[in-house]
Parts: C-alpha cells; sequence; structure tokens
C-alpha cells in the first residue's frame, strides 16, 4: 500500500468510522449535521455524472445512517430539477428516526418516496439515468440478509454507492456474498481500509473522498489524523490501485 497516499486520503476501518461518528455526536455535532453535508456532497458528484444536468434518479435507501444520506442526496437533486424518487427498503412500521425524518422531508420536496420490503420496488424505474446506492454502510459484514441480497441483486445501469457499495467489506474489500458493482463510489469522510486493496474496483469502480466536516476534535478523540488531501469541501478521486487482470 502507497502510505503517502493513504496519509492524504485515509483508510479508515469500519470501527473507526463509528468511532468518529461517536466522538463528534459527544462533541455536540449531532449525525443528522454530518448526514447533511454527506448527502449534499453525494448529490454533487451525482449532478456531475448526469453531466451537469437534471436526469431521472432513483434512490435505493436502507434504514440506517447510509440510507438517510442518500435520502438527503435525493432532497438536493430534485431542488436541481432531477426527476428523483426513492425506495427505503424495509418494513414501514419500523421506520424511524434520523431515517424517518429525511424520507418525510424528500417526500415534502417534491422526491416520490416508497417505503417497502419488497425487493421488486426498490427496481429503479424505466428511464433512470442513475441510480444511488445507499442500502449498506460500512458496518455491514459476512452475507447480506435474503431482502437486501435480493434489493443489491436487481441494482441495474449506472450506480453511484453512498460510502461504500452495498454488501461490500470495507475493511478489507471483499464480498462474502453479493455486492452492488458501482460505476463510481462517493466515500464520506475518508477513503476506507478495504478500498486499498486492488481487487475491491470491481465492485467501487472510481472512488471519490467527499469532506462533510468531520470535527478536528474528534479525530483526535479517536488517536486518529484527518486526510490532508480531503478539506475545504472538496470531492477529491481517490489515486487507488488498479485491478490486476492478469
Amino acid at each position: 500500500m502507497d502510505r503517502t497516499a493513504q496519509h492524504r486520503y485515509g483508510a479508515l476501518t469500519a470501527d473507526q468510522v463509528a468511532a468518529l461518528d461517536a466522538a463528534a455526536v459527544a462533541i455536540g455535532v449531532d449525525i443528522a449535521q454530518l448526514m447533511e453535508v454527506a448527502g449534499f456532497q453525494v448529490a454533487r458528484l451525482a449532478w456531475t455524472m448526469n453531466g451537469s444536468r437534471p436526469r431521472r434518479l432513483h434512490v435505493v435507501a436502507g434504514h440506517g445512517n447510509n440510507g438517510g444520506d442518500g435520502l438527503v442526496a435525493a432532497r438536493h437533486l430534485s431542488a436541481w430539477g432531477c426527476a428523483v424518487t426513492a425506495t427505503v427498503h424495509g418494513d414501514p412500521a419500523r421506520l424511524a428516526g434520523v431515517v424517518e425524518r429525511q424520507g418525510h422531508a424528500a417526500a415534502a420536496s417534491g422526491v416520490e418516496v416508497t417505503v417497502s420490503a419488497d425487493p421488486r420496488d426498490a427496481l429503479a424505474p424505466a428511464g433512470a439515468a442513475l441510480v444511488i446506492d445507499a442500502l449498506l454502510g460500512t458496518g455491514m459484514t459476512g452475507l447480506p440478509r435474503a431482502g437486501h441480497a435480493a434489493v443489491i441483486a436487481g441494482m441495474r445501469g449506472t450506480i453511484l454507492s453512498v460510502d461504500v457499495p452495498s454488501g461490500l467489506n470495507a475493511d478489507d474489500g471483499t464480498a462474502a456474498g453479493v455486492a452492488v458493482h458501482a460505476a463510481a463510489t462517493c466515500t464520506l469522510t475518508a477513503c476506507k481500509q478495504g478500498f486499498w486493496a486492488a481487487a475491491s474496483r470491481r465492485w467501487t469502480g472510481t472512488v471519490h473522498v467527499a469532506d462533510i466536516g468531520m470535527p478536528r476534535t474528534a479525530w483526535r478523540r479517536c488517536g486518529l489524523g484527518a486526510p490532508s488531501a480531503v478539506r475545504g469541501g472538496a470531492i477529491r478521486r481517490v489515486p487507488l490501485p488498479a485491478i490486476d487482470r492478469r
């Protein structure tokens, strides 16, 4: 691994991501605040991937923070003139907390939001130029549950994954079962450790790391250093090793 590049772009494990989030909350920065910036950054990259013009998009969201990021992105893209649909995969009766609030905000802002446990309802509508994968985040290990696996298997077209392609292990860049094959991944705060393994590129596509304003004090509390190239609200393409196809 290129240690200089890792210093510039990061190499966080899933446990370190969770520790940073907890440290931010402990100093008074709510997860919803970080989520708003994260979703905005995802929307910026999606807009660029769509040729910087309004087109039809579909968001596949989960019940966790990753899903909230996707719903925030959906709201911003709708504000920019895109026709946006979003499916939150799961039991409507169990939708709660920040994801529920983001879903309501997106729907009130013009996004067509569906909450359903049926994997068929997560399929992108005809004509979607881009699918945003916000189903599973860095906490994913092992095999995806059957419902999640079915949703992942049904994702088609050009896919932008939020933080990590759903089904991929962020620590080692492998997939125990089915995983999303993204054209690009907008990873948040810092690059993930597993992305430095060249084999992960078959799932991540190009990786872009986005600054979401993680406080310096949160980094210090966790004994970690912030990536030197990820600041100033930047979205930076990470110079990761290419897949060895020999």
